[in-house]
């Protein structure tokens, strides 16, 4: 089965054979704003996720209509020459992550391709392979009180603890009690 070439694609076909390298990659065929793009995403890692959506957001205007975000690692055909491009897309950007040594450069290349089928499909939201979205804002009136249950049972079923620690397990127990109507023998049983 043979994708709609698109315009990467139709590059990689007539790319010259002399092109610029990168981390040893031949990246020429994408472009110096995706190749921008990739090294800023990298540097990024190790802080904002910005650069690594303008690299989604790069990599998709780049591929056009192929959704090149739902191709896993295992799925590459060496055929079609969006995949071609994608892999040596995707083994530069692997290559910059291994340079300044990221502990999970797959992880990594996981969560742009999340951005880039978010951007995609308009959801604005990253998904997981699921379709589910990855980060979704728990209300507060449910998230509170979960977590003071968390820390009460944790200072609970310490074998030691410090006077503070123990002082905040009561105070929390009494939160569950007087402000979320909680029963504190349910908790811990």
């Amino acid at each position: 089965m043979t994708t709609k070439k698109t315009p990467i694609a139709k590059a990689m076909e007539s790319a010259p054979k002399s092109t610029e390298v990168a981390y040893g990659i031949d990246f020429a065929p994408l472009g110096a704003a995706v190749a921008k793009a990739r090294e800023d995403a990298a540097i990024a890692l190790g802080g904002s996720y910005g650069a690594q959506r303008e690299y989604a957001k790069a990599l998709n205007a780049a591929f056009g209509e192929f959704a090149w975000y739902e191709v896993g690692h295992k799925d590459f055909n060496m055929d079609d020459a969006n995949h071609v491009a994608l892999k040596k897309e995707k083994d530069a950007f692997m290559a910059a992550l291994k340079k300044i040594n990221h502990s999970n450069p797959s992880a990594a290349y996981k969560q742009i391709r999340d951005y880039a089928r978010a951007e995609a499909t308009g959801n604005g939201q990253a998904q997981n392979d699921a379709g589910n979205a990855t980060r979704t804002a728990r209300p507060l009136d449910s998230r509170v009180p979960e977590e003071l249950i968390k820390l009460y049972r944790a200072i609970k079923s310490a074998e030691k603890a410090s006077d503070p620690v123990k002082h905040a397990g009561v105070a929390i127990g009494e939160i569950l009690e007087k402000q979320f109507k909680r029963d504190l023998a349910q908790i811990i049983a």
